[in-house]
This record gives structure tokens, sequence and C-alpha cells, in this order.
């Protein structure tokens, strides 16, 4: 509770919590390994790269990447992709480039199972943007995450801010423990590649949160007040 109030992050009680799997596809690294396919309405968090040089008349912007397919599929509309949206607060008052007919322009990502939109945000009256309105703007947006990426995070509890990321670590990482600690058998089964279906996903997330934890407690200490 602490932790998360220093991070401005929502906490929740037990008639809020919410699943494994929900957790995890709230972390960039694990997309690629979900826990459990079959969630098709998941929604992951969404790289932004800011794009300068398309910065204008007092808008700024960001290519944002990750968005699945199906919103680009034939029959589907602006009002899919605005849906969509909604799960992403921080990204209130978009605006986006469109294909003439008010839907989003999609455009397939380098891995080709992901489209990306150009996006904007107004960043008030002054034009040019100054760099510093701009990053303030931007930051309201998307966030920072590790090795200089930046990321529009889903939100995880209706009506509430994401999750900082560092909280979704340490609910994730303090889930395993307590299996592993009060329930041994059931974890050892967990992790055994002949015998469960999760070992990899699992052994993917330990082997990246020994990286991603630290980066992500050191970025926390350096941007604290």
């Amino acid at each position: 509770m602490r932790l998360s109030s220093l991070l401005d992050s929502p906490t929740w009680t037990g008639a809020e919590a919410k699943t494994f799997a929900c957790l995890w596809d709230g972390l960039p690294e694990l997309g690629m390994q979900p826990i459990s396919p079959s969630r098709n309405n998941a929604r992951p968090p969404l790289l932004a790269t800011p794009n300068s040089s398309l910065d204008g008349h007092q808008m700024v912007a960001a290519w944002i990447s990750g968005i699945p397919s199906s919103l680009a599929a034939t029959g589907t509309t602006a009002a899919d992709f605005n849906d969509f949206m909604t799960g992403y607060p921080t990204a209130a008052g978009y605006t986006y480039v469109h294909d003439g007919t008010g839907r989003p322009q999609y455009h397939l990502d380098a891995n080709g199972d992901t489209v990306g939109v150009q996006m904007h945000w107004s960043a008030g009256e002054r034009y040019p943007v100054p760099e510093e309105i701009r990053v303030a703007r931007l930051s309201q947006a998307v966030r920072p995450y590790t090795g200089g990426r930046f990321y529009l995070f889903p939100q995880a509890l209706p009506g509430r801010p994401p999750l900082h990321p560092l909280m979704t670590w340490w609910a994730l990482l303090y889930a395993l423990s307590m299996l592993a600690r009060y329930h041994p058998g059931a974890w050892a089964a967990a992790i055994d590649v002949n015998r469960s279906e999760h070992a990899t996903a699992l052994e993917q997330l330990l082997a990246e949160a020994v990286s991603t934890v630290p980066a992500l407690v050191l970025e926390v200490l350096r941007t604290a007040p």
C-alpha cells in the first residue's frame, strides 16, 4: 500500500482482486508469451514512439504500435477502435490519422501480427510547441519504461488509472512467491515443462524479472522528488 501510494498507483480490495492473467497482460515483456492465450479481449501495453517531426498545430505526436490486428480487419469501424482505447485512460483526448472514412489509418507493425496508428494530443495554444510542453503533454499519455521506451499501459481496475508497472511486477512476483512457499507441490508442477503448459511462460517471467525489476526500481529512485 505504501509503495503504491508513493508511485500514485491504484490499490484494490479483495473484492476487486484481478486475475493473474490480467496482471500478466499488463507487462510489455510478457506480451509475446501470454499466460492465457484464450484472453482474446486482453489489452496489451502499446509501444509509443514519440515523433517530434510531426508535432505541430499545437499538437504532439506519437506512433502507437502493438494494436491487435483484428481492429484493422474488414468491416471494423472507428467505433471499434475508440471502444478499444477506453481501456487506456491516459490516452484520453487523442486524435489519429484516419483513412478518409473516419477509421484509423492502420499500418502493419514489423512483427506482422499487430498494427500501428499515428496519434496526436493537444498541447495548448503555443506554436511551435516548446520542448518542455511537448514532453510534459506526452508524459500525461505515455509512461517511460526501461530501455528508453514509452508505453500506453492498459487500465486494470475500472475507473482507475493504470497500475505503475513496478507494482504490476510486484503483484505477479508476490503471488508466485506465495505459491512457492505455501504450495511447493503446485509450484513444482507449474514449472515442470513435462507437465505444465505454463512452464515456459513462467520461466520467461522469472528471467525478465531479474533485469527489468532492478531497472524499474532505479528509474523510480532517479525520478523521485
